[in-house]
């Protein structure tokens, strides 16, 4: 698409990649559909992905918005998963180390927080 050609391997980085930064926003799924009931849920997930997209630089690019946003943006998920695959593209602004630590350490501490949920959820329903 519009001239742009990139090479198998660079194609399949990019996919592993964007693959690697989703798992931290399926655990928060899973946390959130935990503590939310099914009509409050998506509500919730639909004004934090707002939140953590605009606040990553998700929409615009950090240069044009208030400074705060370039001190914010390096410690959410949305900009790392970003960066990760852009990195992949040789544009990423961070090492892709701190990319991959910082969104495990997301989607670890969700999936404990998930794991917590769903085994207080169990107890109390066969209790």
């Amino acid at each position: 698409m519009n001239g742009i050609a990139l090479p198998m391997g660079t194609w399949v980085a990019v996919g592993g990649l964007v693959l690697l930064g989703v798992l931290p926003f399926a655990a928060l799924g899973l946390v959130l559909g935990f503590l939310f009931d099914s009509s409050a849920a998506q509500p919730v997930q639909v004004i934090l992905w707002l939140a953590v997209s605009m606040l990553g630089g998700l929409w615009t690019p950090l240069k044009f918005l208030p400074a705060v946003f370039s001190r914010i943006a390096p410690w959410l998920p949305s900009f790392r998963a970003a960066d990760l695959a852009w990195g992949a593209l040789g544009a990423g602004s961070r090492s892709a180390v701190q990319d991959i630590l910082l969104l495990l350490a997301y989607t670890l501490v969700l999936g404990a927080l998930g794991a917590v949920r769903y085994r207080r959820d169990a107890q109390r329903e066969y209790a």
